[in-house]
């Protein structure tokens, strides 16, 4: 490891808890507001922020800067070399759902760990990058490529509309890069992402003189990629007045993880599975649910429970719609490499033949896979393990969807550790000082072997 540039990031400390701090408290949610081009925060006022934010600090410690419609920026050392390294990273952050011991946007500081929606993922990745970049441009050591930050500002909807763009209009793109948003020592592939909803629509008259309540709604979930911590149904007679509404409350978890969570949405319909109620179609419907859907996260129920080396199927029930006789429910489904898109949607279609309920696919992101014994990842490991002494924990395959899976060349590369849960997408997100620091060195040492 080289000393001057440990010596600076050390020296870095105290401003990189107070800027993580400041980054913490933009409220960051991205959504689809508008046509990148056409509008001024085509992902929100948010993101935009947070992004204005960086270029700020960027251009207050000397980096080249270049925006890319408000969606996507670069900063650089400066220089014209012909090639770079790159470290890209995105400042949106899921909702933060749950009950928070600490405020989500408070980014408050607590026994030497700053909590807040996207310390982990992806803000504390994002500073740890940036001053991993100053510390090499200001050790003045020789480097053969540049290295060039990359920070997009809608990475959580799944399809990366921000580093599209950047990847259309960026006029050179780093041949070989870290992507901060996963694990140590290096995460080799990425599965296939498949979101599907299912939905029918029924006749919402009621049977004569059936004195059943009608179900009136149900709503539930944040977000595609959470596990939903509330859900809701609500009953009323057939006058429309609310006679009961059921809740039900859930542990938030990444849905690359769904196990570590608690589905509010599936303890709602294995609730509503034991109830008569109107309309007697939707009544009827909801009680095949539990064993198709509820009960695992595998995707055992719907016959699309795969396991290769690139690790095992996961679900997640994420979102949950009843109103005026539609129902909706929207799944995220991680999936082996040897499971492709359609064959998984065939699968889920045949096991929910007779339900009632139609199944559409409505998002397909192919998932990756890394040669670890060829650069980057290889330099990766190496410098991995010497900064830390672990020689355990192994290059692997997960469920996360990273800006890995479009970007060539570059290998996703902690800041989290293995054998430790998971802290994506969680209340109480936080990351400790120490870790910061320490995997700022990390980047730090591997940006500059990639790029002497």
């Amino acid at each position: 490891m080289n000393r001057e540039i440990e010596r600076l990031v050390e020296s870095y400390r105290d401003e990189m808890v107070e800027k993580l701090q400041e980054l913490v408290r933009i409220e960051s949610v991205g959504s689809e507001k508008g046509e990148v081009g056409k509008c001024d925060a085509p992902f929100g006022e948010g993101p935009k922020k947070a992004m204005d934010y960086m270029m700020d600090l960027g251009r207050a410690r000397g980096f080249d800067v270049i925006n890319y419609d408000n969606v996507a920026c670069e900063l650089n050392f400066g220089e014209k070399k012909d090639d770079a390294v790159g470290i890209i990273g995105h400042l949106d952050v899921v909702p933060a759902g749950g009950i928070w011991k600490y405020p989500p946007y408070g980014g408050e500081l607590h026994d030497g760990k700053i909590y807040g929606r996207g310390a982990v993922d992806d803000k504390g990745p994002t500073i740890a990058a940036f001053y991993a970049a100053l510390a090499i441009r200001e050790s003045g050591l020789p480097l053969k490529k540049n290295v060039t930050q990359i920070i997009g500002t809608y990475e959580e909807g799944g399809h990366f509309p921000c580093l599209h763009h950047y990847l259309e209009c960026a006029d050179r793109i780093p041949s070989c890069g870290i992507v901060p948003d996963s694990f140590f020592p290096a995460c080799f592939s990425e599965k296939n992402f498949v979101n599907t909803r299912f939905s029918m629509t029924v006749d919402t008259g009621l049977s004569p003189g059936s004195g059943k309540p009608v179900l009136a709604s149900i709503k539930g979930g944040d977000a595609i990629n959470i596990v939903p911590t509330w859900a809701e149904a609500v009953f009323v007679d057939e006058k429309g007045a609310v006679v009961e509404t059921i809740r039900e409350k859930g542990m938030s978890a990444h849905a690359s993880t769904p196990e570590q969570g608690e589905n509010a949405i599936a303890k709602l319909l294995e609730k509503l599975a034991t109830m008569d109620f109107e309309p007697a179609a939707i009544c009827e419907a909801i009680k095949t649910l539990p064993e198709k859907v509820c009960r695992d996260v595998t995707g055992e129920g719907l016959g699309i429970r795969v396991r290769d080396d690139t690790g095992e199927t996961t679900n997640n029930m994420a979102l949950i719609s009843y109103e005026n006789g539609t129902l909706t429910i929207d799944f995220n489904a991680r999936n082996p490499i040897s499971l492709e898109a359609d064959e998984m949607v065939a699968r889920a279609t045949k096991a929910m033949e007779g339900t009632g309920f139609a199944v559409e696919k409505t998002l397909d992101i192919k998932g990756f896979r890394a040669d670890i014994t060829k650069d980057p990842a290889k330099t990766l490991i190496e410098v991995y393990r010497e900064a830390t002494g672990d020689t355990d924990s192994e290059p692997f395959a997960n469920g996360s969807g990273s800006y890995a899976r479009i970007m060539k060349d570059f290998i996703p590369y902690g800041i989290a550790r293995q054998n430790e849960p998971l802290a994506f997408h969680v209340e109480d997100e936080n990351i400790s000082v120490d870790r910061l620091v320490e995997s700022t060195k990390i980047y730090a040492e591997a940006l500059y072997r990639l790029a002497k």
